[in-house]
């Protein structure tokens, strides 16, 4: 099958299953199934279909917005010296004459794989943080992190989107094992201070239903504390 996959650049590369691992991961239940990928062209429709153009929206009600042209990033897509397209708008436009098609080892698989999680990340992020990144399109930005594991074994992945007002388009998505120190403070809401953890700022920023102000108009989101706000909430209407 690999064989005739390389051969004629098609075929199904994959199943629908997450790729397994020395140490086999344990999958949230509501883990979206991966994308088959057959061709490339397939594969720009499925996003053009189920991603361009689509009303996603946060917890907080904004609105995140996917580009066809970010398709190229998206999957890091690039030629035979591997470098990617500086023009996105013609290198999709290749993608649908079939001049480019697709050679494995110009995608990074499995963010292809994951692009049916990107709605999930969105709609059902563990945390919203600022973007952390410093170069990039998505300065100001938005980091919206997602566990797909468990919280023993938790199975990261960040989307990166920039922001202008409430206008929100997503960038990257990518996995993420850990998190650097630096970065623990506004992600994960905990600092270490000699040898012993605190909360962080941003934790207690935290006001009602998990959203903590971050400017005027800009809110971060933690969905832990959010949903255990809702059911004191909930609990206190009922007893009243």
């Amino acid at each position: 099958m690999m064989e005739s996959f390389f051969q004629t650049g098609r075929g199904e590369l994959i199943d629908n299953n997450p790729p397994e691992s020395s140490r086999a991961p344990k999958w949230a239940t509501d883990t979206p199934a991966l994308l088959p990928i057959t061709t490339l062209l397939d594969l720009f429709n499925w996003y053009r279909l189920h991603l361009c153009g689509k009303e996603i929206v946060d917890p907080r009600g904004c609105r995140v917005s996917f580009l066809d042209t970010d398709f190229v990033h998206l999957i890091k897509l690039t030629d035979k010296y591997g470098k990617e397209p500086k023009n996105r708008r013609m290198a999709i436009g290749q993608i649908l004459s079939g001049r480019i098609t697709l050679h494995p080892s110009r995608i990074q698989i499995q963010r292809a794989q994951e692009l049916s999680w990107a709605r999930s990340i969105i709609e059902r992020p563990t945390r919203i943080v600022p973007n952390w990144q410093t170069m990039g399109r998505a300065n100001p930005g938005d980091a919206y992190i997602k566990n797909f594991g468990t919280e023993a074994q938790p199975i990261y992945r960040v989307l990166i989107c920039g922001h202008a007002g409430k206008k929100r388009w997503a960038v990257t998505i990518f996995p993420r094992e850990r998190f650097a120190d630096r970065e623990m403070p506004r992600v994960f809401g905990h600092k270490k201070r000699g040898g012993r953890s605190r909360r962080p700022a941003l934790a207690l920023l935290c006001p009602r239903l998990g959203f903590s102000r971050l400017s005027p108009t800009d809110y971060s989101y933690d969905s832990a504390l959010f949903l255990s706000r809702l059911q004191a909430d909930t609990n206190q209407r009922q007893c009243t």
